[in-house]
């Protein structure tokens, strides 16, 4: 049997990833996979393992669908996934790629499906998208999933269970991570992290709302400078949580920085930024599992999901505090003392106009859009949550995921309950007898 990934993506990669990890689980049994992805990608996906072919540039991608079609004659398609369709890439015609007659699924990483959504992207809410060439928007209308299209909820982040016989939550590991210790030594002291007591420390930020944050700023004639970049804003936050308690060892934090850095430390400070070289898929990993804790802005990303399966400590930024007034004043912040975080936030408001807002996923912003996905959800049980500008709570949060034995034993405990519970849902093998309505043989641990 033969699959085939359509993974159309520009600019994120979580929804490939995931399709990767499927592809992979079929791989073991036989079933032969390729994927039809994007240029920017394309390198990421062969050095993962897979077979792919790479979309043509701005050019509708009906040809090349039909040539890998009649090549690979897949018997079944994964889209992957179906809202990056408008999100990012509308030269892909779904109705064509039905009309095929192979049997079609897409993957719901977000639980938008099946119906037709509209997705506001706070970001964009001030002036750009009042101009009339803009080339962004501050709404996506998200298409309806064709009823011929089966629908598939990877897990972890996706609740896991099913709604109804059209939707299948599926698990992308089939056991938790664990990482060779000489392997875990080596890259920690590879980020200067060099004797036990040493925490290593990623704080992620995904490259799609990097670039959305740039293109907003464009508007500033500020944003040229460093000290108005969003790295540079998370750095002297993260500056600010690790700086409301003595810290009892050296913390190197790496993700947020520029290969020279953007702030210039004391050279006795325990707490250094280290920048993130571009890694292949298995070399992030083996970072990923050597680190203590893991931050992010996305309470979406899958490497925070990932993170958990590794027993790496996860912590989502959310923002449902401080909202910029239309004066373009520096909000209000009762909980925040410090001077230093009312002049981040006055840089933040006057780099960003109208740019503080309640965020689950930073810039998107999405607190009612992702509603669906956190009902009733475990995942969000299994996570550490956090106001990104409540630097003393968040401070002592993090300070405690760190050094407190009593909160990493609790963060433990709560991961191993969640990964238990999704190690045991269907896997890919299982995937395609829903996609396919055939029984297909598995031979798991041959």
């Amino acid at each position: 049997m033969n699959v085939l990934f359509i993974a159309p993506s520009l600019f994120s990669i979580g929804e490939l990833h995931n399709a990767i990890y499927l592809a992979r689980q079929l791989e073991e049994q036989d079933i032969r996979t390729h994927f039809l992805t994007s240029p920017n990608h394309i390198e990421y996906v062969q050095q993962a393992g897979m077979s792919a072919t790479s979309l043509r540039k701005a050019t509708m991608q009906t040809a090349p669908i039909q040539a890998l079609v009649e090549e690979f004659q897949p018997d079944v398609i994964v889209i992957a996934d179906y809202h990056n369709l408008d999100l990012e890439s509308p030269l892909i015609d779904l109705d064509y790629v039905i009309q095929l007659g192979i049997p079609c699924a897409t993957i719901d990483s977000l639980s938008w499906a099946p119906n037709s959504r509209v997705l506001r992207n706070r970001l964009f809410d001030g002036t750009i998208n009042r101009r009339p060439n803009a080339n962004v928007k501050g709404e996506v209308h998200l298409r309806q999933v064709p009823e011929q299209m089966k629908i598939i909820r990877t897990c972890p982040i996706n609740s896991p269970q099913d709604v109804d016989d059209r939707i299948k939550a599926v698990t992308l590991y089939k056991e938790p991570f664990h990482i060779d210790e000489d392997v875990k030594q080596q890259m920690r002291q590879r980020f200067g992290c060099e004797h036990e007591a040493d925490k290593l420390v990623m704080v992620s930020k995904a490259a799609w709302a990097s670039l959305l944050v740039k293109m907003r700023m464009l508007e500033s004639k500020l944003h040229m400078q460093a000290s108005y970049s969003y790295e540079y804003f998370i750095q002297e936050l993260i500056g600010q949580y690790l700086g409301t308690r003595l810290l009892p060892s050296k913390v190197v934090v790496v993700g947020i920085a520029s290969e020279k850095g953007f702030l210039e430390r004391d050279p006795h400070s325990k707490l250094s930024f280290v920048s993130l070289p571009f890694m292949n898929l298995n070399e992030y990993e083996d970072l990923l599992f050597s680190c203590d804790l893991f931050i992010t802005d996305n309470i979406t990303s899958c490497s925070m999901a990932k993170a958990l399966f590794g027993y790496v400590p996860a912590l989502s930024l959310i923002n449902t505090k401080v909202v910029s007034s239309p004066e373009r004043d520096v909000p209000s912040l009762p909980q925040v003392s410090s001077e230093p975080i009312k002049e981040i936030l006055e840089r933040w408001n006057r780099v960003l106009p109208q740019g503080l807002y309640p965020f689950l996923t930073f810039p998107n912003g999405w607190t009612e859009e992702l509603a669906p996905l956190l009902e009733e959800n475990p995942f969000f049980d299994a996570i550490d949550i956090a106001e990104m500008f409540c630097v003393d709570q968040t401070g002592e949060k993090i300070w405690n995921m760190l050094y407190d034995k009593q909160t990493k034993q609790r963060i433990r405990d709560k991961q191993e309950r969640y990964i238990e519970k999704i190690i045991h849902l269907p896997g890919a093998m299982e995937m395609l007898c829903f996609i396919t309505k055939q029984k297909v043989e598995t031979s798991w641990g041959r």
